[in-house]
């Protein structure tokens, strides 16, 4: 036995019984270490990107009533002649809720009748200047706007518009015969009056103007008092005194 031999056995000598050792050399341990990290991170970034992709499902109450308006509706985009779109459907069911409430002062406006409405409460508009709703079909005036062309052209309250430029808006909702009515200042649009007193419809030719919605009037009585008129509500509040 050499004198190495022999010093490696002195020293497993010396060791006291349950106290062993690894020996492992410093690159090799450095390397472990960063394997150990490196997947550790990797096995970390998988399970959270794989909670990310879970989706949370939102419990939606089942609506029964609406089981005939669904089947309509797919009945209708499957086996209908020409090519529907998803929106007008939607917008006309919308409608005929609306409508089935018999009420004239509740309406259904699309995106761009919407605009066209917030257009009408801005500070003006071009048209011929004259409050119109829709009641029992019929589009009847509620009021020629002060000083517009249709209070000059002697549009009055209750008269029913019947046509206009020769095309019917019987049926029509106002905002669609309002669509109608108006145009660029300048241009002339007629329109068939039906008046109640009137044996026969007549019709009154404007010319069309811009038209500053003046909501607020003053007018001084004979009793000596102020009588101040709100006409509409508008996004301005224009005072005429």
């Amino acid at each position: 036995m050499d004198q190495n031999q022999q010093q490696d056995e002195n020293n497993i000598k010396k060791q006291k019984p349950g106290h062993g050792y690894i020996k492992i050399k410093t690159f090799p341990f450095i390397m472990l270490l960063f394997a150990f990290v490196f997947v550790t991170a990797l096995v970390t970034t998988i399970v959270m990107s794989l909670g990310d992709d879970k989706q949370v499902k939102v419990s939606i109450p089942e609506r029964k009533e609406f089981t005939k308006l669904y089947e309509a509706y797919d009945e209708i985009t499957k086996n209908f002649y020409q090519d529907t779109k998803s929106t007008n459907l939607v917008d006309g069911a919308i409608t005929g809720m609306i409508n089935s409430l018999d009420d004239p002062y509740s309406t259904f406006m699309s995106q761009k009748e919407s605009a066209d409405f917030n257009d009408s409460i801005s500070s003006s508009f071009e048209g011929v200047g004259a409050e119109i709703q829709e009641q029992d079909g019929n589009i009847m005036v509620v009021s020629p706007i002060k000083n517009s062309p249709a209070e000059k052209a002697g549009i009055k309250p209750k008269d029913i518009i019947l046509k206009v430029d020769g095309k019917s808006v019987k049926g029509d909702t106002a905002t669609e015969a309002t669509k109608k009515i108006r145009g660029e200042k300048g241009t002339k649009v007629t329109l068939t009056i039906q008046r109640a007193g009137v044996d026969k419809p007549f019709d009154v030719a404007i010319t069309r103007a811009e038209i500053p919605i003046e909501t607020v009037y003053k007018e001084m009585g004979d009793d000596k008092l102020a009588h101040v008129t709100i006409s509409t509500f508008s996004e301005k509040l224009l005072m005429n005194f």
